[in-house]
């Protein structure tokens, strides 16, 4: 054994050998293999009050659990929701046909504190506070139904902290995405978190796929977590909400259009942002490698981000927006 390694182990004895797996729990990735061997190998498998269900398991169908139950994003939704009704009733009392609650457009404030604007680009909250308001019952609908699914199997098997920081970084992400190449276009609604939730879908998939295929033929059940059904599920899911989105921007009345990229920069934020940090039940070496290339990736993209922001912010008229006008 190296000496850290033996030094681990004199920890655990010291300790009485019960591990405490809340380490792995926050960031399971980080865990070097030989400790993680060590560990397996002397530890007793004590349960303890911050287990939180992390204990080894044998395949993908047995990650499933609620300990703890799904919390973010039935809130994150709740809120959501209240947020939507609010903007659709106080709007629907003025006269403008838009802001009708039957309209496609409705539940917009176009003059709000919290959609994002290109020209009021300087208040940092709107690049995150822009998830809270929709354009029409659709779009908080689709959102809402999309992300209850997909976030929910995500906290059953990946736990709450984790999809909340997927969430909130893809959703971030897109709002960076869209000021970059698209910088003159409002935009509102969840679809950068929501994709994120897409894309680490996808990276749990990359990361999980022969756990998740351990027989997928046997019971419907293996059938509805591995990796071929969920791909499946993934791709229409995508196709049709991004074809709405590529709507919305191109063929609605331009005081009404709102950017689509913030979509492509969620989805590959939670990629980037999920490798890293959710559950991986069986790290190879090549995972290991991409675990640091994601992490860079996405701070990379950041900060092209922020930089490109701030030169528009000290460049007079070089990104102002053309709809939504004060």
């Amino acid at each position: 054994l190296q000496k850290e390694d033996i030094g681990f182990v004199k920890i655990l004895a010291a300790k009485n050998k019960t591990l405490n797996r809340a380490v792995f729990a926050i960031a399971p990735n980080l865990a070097r293999h030989n400790q993680k061997k060590i560990i397996e190998e002397k530890a007793p498998d004590v349960p303890d009050t911050l287990n939180w269900g992390e204990e080894d398991i044998p395949d993908f169908v047995s990650a499933y659990n609620c300990r703890p139950p799904p919390i973010f994003i039935p809130i994150i939704t709740a809120v959501e929701i209240s947020v939507f009704i609010y903007y659709a009733v106080v709007l629907s009392q003025d006269n403008d046909p838009m802001n009708d609650v039957t309209a496609l457009t409705g539940g917009v404030d176009r003059k709000g504190p919290l959609i994002y604007l290109p020209r009021k680009r300087y208040q940092a909250w709107r690049f995150l506070s822009y998830m809270l308001v929709h354009q029409g019952y659709y779009h908080i609908a689709f959102n809402c139904i999309v992300q209850l699914l997909l976030g929910i199997l995500l906290e059953i098997i990946h736990k709450f902290w984790r999809v909340g920081i997927v969430y909130i970084l893809g959703v971030i992400a897109g709002s960076l995405a869209q000021s970059v190449s698209d910088p003159f276009i409002a935009l509102v609604g969840a679809s950068g978190g929501v994709y994120a939730l897409m894309g680490a879908h996808f990276a749990s998939i990359m990361m999980n796929w022969g756990s998740m295929q351990k027989g997928w033929r046997d019971s419907p059940v293996n059938f509805l977590v591995s990796g071929v059904f969920q791909l499946l599920i993934m791709s229409l899911l995508v196709g049709g909400d991004f074809g709405m989105a590529v709507y919305t921007r191109y063929w609605l009345k331009k005081e009404s259009q709102v950017g689509y990229v913030a979509h492509l920069g969620g989805f590959i934020a939670g990629i980037l942002v999920g490798v890293p940090v959710l559950r991986n039940l069986e790290i190879l070496k090549w995972e290991k490698v991409c675990f640091f290339i994601c992490i860079i990736l996405y701070i990379v993209f950041m900060i092209i981000g922020i930089v490109f922001n701030i030169y528009c912010l000290k460049t007079p008229g070089l990104c102002m927006s053309l709809v939504y006008e004060d």
